[in-house]
């Protein structure tokens, strides 16, 4: 007989016999003190008379005995197979897979990889986990679902470049009906149909204790970017460290990208998520969601702060404008510096810079402008000199732009 191919994620296993026609799934493992692995067992075929489920139980994986009876049945339901074979190889195979763990790597005779990796860069990094995280109704939920119709159709759109592959929408705050809703305003003003690769999952229970049934779909449909809404019922108590890094164990198991979506801070820690320190510290990128909207405009503008960053550096506030029209949504990139709501996420250079396009100014007046202090308008100034230059002001002296162009 041929020997199978196995996929495994977490603990998943899935094992193929192509010639045969077979497909055996294992999960659920477990194993206890005197180191009896058992776990369930799911096996179905393509064979011609005999295709789909054959069998599902729970099966002793080191027990003779119980291989040999599995064996038996199959053959009773569908003759002509090895099924004695079939079923030694599955046990074998995924008990080696089970207690091997993760491999040993050696690093000295790894290969470089070429560059850090994104699946949307320079915004998600590929197979960490990144947090968006903001006020209600901010726009963080149709940012997420615009990121993974970019990421399904692998379309370079507003600067973003995505690496395409499968998507998995977790959802605890609302129904597949929403969801739908949302990628259709989404795909209708980019112009394409949904694509064939976003899957959707109503989720209640915490994300830790069904990590195994996400494993399974996540190998079932080859998912490649996972997006969590939201942290605070996929955790249950997200101000507990102990329910925050069981959460993010689940994610990393996972080993593909994530994102969480996530709400902000209490008292004033506007940068910051809301909930535990693990919160800021477990992702390897965070983003503070900002917006500006007024009731009945239909067009409203997100700044996106990257305030945590461990494996590059920050990247610079990002604008979107998103308009909504004739049932669908429209996504353009804007400059934050020209929408005084959301210009305060921007360093200060950068609005010194935009309040002077319009003509030179005092130090008073910029600073009460962007509502900080005169020393730190005065600060930043002297220490990039060499973007401003000296102007005489009827009322004194004032500072104007060195060139004309945007800095």
């Amino acid at each position: 007989m041929s020997i199978p191919t196995m996929a495994h994620t977490g603990g998943v296993f899935k094992l193929e016999w192509e010639e045969e026609q077979i497909s055996v799934r294992l999960d659920r493992l477990t194993e206890d003190s005197k180191h009896t692995v058992t776990g369930e067992i799911t096996i179905s075929s393509s064979v011609p008379g005999h295709r789909g489920h054959l069998h599902q139980a729970r099966l002793n994986l080191t027990s003779t005995s119980a291989r040999r009876t599995l064996a038996t049945y199959l053959n009773s339901r569908a003759q002509g197979g090895d099924w004695d074979g079939i079923v030694e190889q599955a046990c074998v195979r995924v008990l080696e897979g089970y207690r091997e763990g993760e491999p040993l790597v050696h690093l000295a005779n790894h290969p470089a990889p070429e560059s850090l990796q994104y699946r949307v860069g320079n915004l998600i990094q590929e197979k960490q986990a990144s947090l968006f995280f903001g006020e209600g109704d901010s726009g963080k939920s149709l940012l997420s679902q615009y990121l993974a119709v970019l990421v399904a159709t692998g379309t370079n759109h507003n600067g973003f470049t995505p690496e395409p592959g499968p998507v998995l929408l977790l959802d605890w705050e609302t129904d597949e009906d929403t969801a739908w809703e949302r990628l259709n305003m989404i795909t209708g003003g980019m112009g394409i149909p949904i694509p064939e690769n976003i899957y959707y999952r109503y989720c209640s229970g915490t994300l830790a204790s069904d990590i195994e049934t996400i494993h399974r779909h996540c190998l079932d449909k080859g998912i490649q970017f996972v997006i969590v809404d939201s942290a605070a019922p996929a955790v249950s108590e997200v101000e507990s460290s102990d329910m925050t890094s069981a959460y993010f164990r689940a994610l990393r198991s996972l080993r593909v990208t994530t994102l969480t979506i996530a709400h902000v801070a209490k008292f004033g820690k506007d940068n910051e998520p809301f909930g535990s320190i693990f919160w800021r510290n477990m992702p390897r990128a965070n983003f503070r969601i900002a917006s500006a909207r007024d009731p009945g405009d239909p067009r409203f503008v997100l700044g996106i702060k990257h305030t945590k960053s461990n494996n590059a550096a920050r990247l610079k506030d990002i604008g979107l404008e998103m308009e909504f029209a004739d049932g669908n949504v429209t996504f353009r990139r804007v400059d934050l510096a020209d929408h005084p709501d959301l210009s305060g996420t921007l360093p200060l250079l950068e609005r010194i810079t935009a309040s002077l396009k319009d003509g030179a100014k005092n130090v008073k007046d910029i600073a009460e402008m962007l509502q900080v202090s005169e020393n730190s308008v005065r600060g930043t100034i002297n220490r990039k000199k060499d973007l401003f230059r000296s102007v005489a002001l009827v009322d004194g002296h004032g500072w104007g732009l060195r060139y004309k162009q945007d800095v």
